[in-house]
């Protein structure tokens, strides 16, 4: 099976209806959920969030990678991924061309944001939030790992200290929003931290 997403290009192709979208959240420290994420045939990472060290935790398989082009710019092991898939979502100012210093290995593929099916966020959305909607709008159901859904996610990730509320997204709206998708059906909680 092929589940196609025609906001990318060129075309990504999804082979497998079961994706786990793993985020960054501090909370996927609270359980060792890495062989339930290990499970899904497509596991999609965000911006430069490592494997290495936490393997137990989160998992060491990633099939995509998702970025914004700022963070691209300034992720630190990046030269060491090899035979990915990198999606990075752009606005119209970026060039889209694939860095030379990617690895050839590597298909890469770029997107502009895409509307959400909700009301207006009112600041940029996190990359996790621009690829759940993506997926949705597939027509796939993914499962979420360290989203923290129900809580208004803080900005802290799992494996780097960060200043409490240092982000300029709106956590609460998009926390409203994953709530929502979750009560209609549209996305699942993976682990109790989801």
């Amino acid at each position: 099976m092929s589940i196609i997403s025609t906001a990318t290009i060129p075309v990504l192709h999804f082979d497998h209806k079961d994706v786990a979208l793993v985020a960054s959240s501090s909370s996927l420290l609270n359980e060792e959920l890495g062989s339930e994420i290990d499970k899904f045939n497509t596991v999609i990472r965000f911006n430069g969030a490592p494997t290495i060290g936490y393997e137990k935790y989160v998992g060491s398989k990633t099939t995509i990678r998702v970025m914004n082009h700022a963070t691209l710019r300034r992720a630190k092991n990046l030269r060491e991924m090899k035979n990915s898939k990198f999606l990075i979502y752009t606005g119209d100012t970026w060039d889209k061309k694939k860095p030379a210093f990617l690895d050839p290995s590597i298909d890469f593929y770029y997107m502009k944001p895409q509307p959400l099916d909700y009301e207006d966020v009112g600041a940029p959305l996190r990359t996790g939030m621009m690829m759940t909607q993506l997926c949705v709008q597939a027509g796939l159901i993914p499962h979420l790992f360290g989203f923290d859904i129900k809580t208004t996610y803080t900005g802290s990730h799992y494996w780097e200290e960060r200043r409490v509320g240092a982000t300029a997204h709106n956590g609460v709206f998009e926390s409203k929003v994953y709530c929502r998708m979750l009560k209609e059906g549209r996305i699942v909680e993976g682990g109790s931290c989801g």
